[in-house]
């Protein structure tokens, strides 16, 4: 071996130390441990996560979601690991979990006054170390931050008051401001005059004036942190819905609203996880017919649709819900099936209530919601159906 091989050797083994302090550093030297494990070590063949073994390893366990557990590393590092809980129907939760990992650990720097920072994926994506932030769990603790985070949203509530509107605070204030970008997806120009006007007009602020709308606007518009977080989420399809309790953190100071979990947003305007493809494969008349297809029936004239295969039978409740977590087309078939099975429309509301909680993809949820308001309006005796 020449001395120009020999030195580039010396420089790789140089680099590879001094990367390997930084991040025994700035991780923990337990940590940088974990990294080297096996994921069999602490993972089961069915994807479920040994619990005590990584509280040991890594640190205390500090709250799950369907498709990853978090664990504490320090004071400023937590570590997201993929994972399947073990009473969860669906089988790709655990690579739903390396997805939103990979997801965050691109999106999470990218928009710093948004997200926590991100510091490292590691195993193939299945474990990712963001920044530690506190968890919003009280309504309380989310006004605190809302003032201290943009003051223009107390000024504003101040001004109502002010003339006569007392049933307001900066938190309905920060409800409105995301009324005013609510369902524009894809344009995120700060200037939603109008929309905001139509927002206002509420049982809270009746009979409003032009003037105090203008000023009302000049006082929540000029906080260019307030705009430019708002807006920002609008351009990436963030459902605003999800921006509430339990989904948003702060920082140490409660003077910043962060996102935690990028899959309970829509991002990219109905593609919860960049790469994900449609399950609903086109069909290909090139080579069949759907008239004569066994595997169509005919519901209308010129109108087919598959069947519903008799498979379902044997575990109805485990197939109607991976059906209904699917999309919105499997959820309208399955829906279908639930009825042609007999079932009350009780039952069938109670299903979808209950799975509700489990579906990551905004539109499919978007699509529930507007069952579950159908179902409840029909009970009401609102429609005559």
């Amino acid at each position: 071996m020449d001395g120009t091989n020999l030195m580039k050797l010396t420089k790789q083994k140089l680099y590879q130390l001094i990367q390997e302090a930084m991040e025994e550093k700035q991780y923990g030297k337990d940590f940088q441990s974990f990294l080297q494990i096996p994921i069999q070590e602490y993972m089961n063949p069915d994807d479920s996560l040994d619990i005590q073994f990584l509280e040991q390893t890594i640190g205390p366990k500090l709250g799950s979601g369907y498709s990853r557990m978090v664990f504490e590393i320090d004071d400023k590092h937590v570590a997201k690991i993929a994972y399947k809980a073990p009473d969860h129907w669906d089988e790709n939760s655990f690579n739903d979990g390396c997805a939103s990992n990979r997801l965050e650990y691109q999106k999470f720097n990218k928009y710093p006054d948004i997200f926590p920072k991100s510091y490292g994926i590691f195993k193939k994506d299945s474990v990712l170390v963001v920044e530690k932030v506190e968890v919003i769990e009280e309504q309380d603790h989310m006004d605190r931050v809302l003032r201290n985070a943009y003051p223009t949203l107390v000024e504003g509530a101040k001004y109502l008051i002010g003339q006569g509107y007392t049933r307001v605070d900066p938190s309905w204030v920060f409800e409105r401001i995301l009324d005013t970008w609510d369902e524009v997806i894809g344009d995120s120009s700060p200037i939603r005059r109008d929309e905001f006007d139509d927002v206002m007009q509420t049982r809270r602020t009746p009979d409003i004036t032009p003037e105090q709308l203008e000023t009302l606007w000049n006082i929540v518009s000029k906080d260019t942190k307030l705009m430019y977080w708002v807006s920002t989420l609008r351009e990436m399809g963030v459902e605003f819905d999800e921006l509430r309790v339990g989904n948003v953190a702060t920082n140490a100071m409660d003077n910043k609203l962060i996102l935690i979990d990028i899959s309970k947003f829509d991002f990219n305007s109905g593609t919860e996880i960049e790469g994900k493809k449609s399950s609903v494969e086109p069909y290909d008349h090139r080579v069949k017919n759907m008239e004569t297809d066994p595997e169509l029936e005919r519901v209308q004239p010129f109108v087919y649709r598959r069947k519903i295969q008799e498979s379902l039978d044997p575990d109805h409740e485990k197939k109607l819900k991976v059906l209904l977590n699917s999309s919105i087309e499997d959820a309208t078939l399955a829906m279908e099936l639930m009825d042609s099975l007999g079932m009350s429309e009780q039952e069938i509301f109670d299903i979808i209530v209950k799975i509700l909680p489990q579906v990551t993809n905004i539109p499919l949820r978007r699509f529930f919601k507007q069952q579950i308001n159908f179902y409840l309006a029909k009970a009401a005796g609102l429609y005559d159906l």
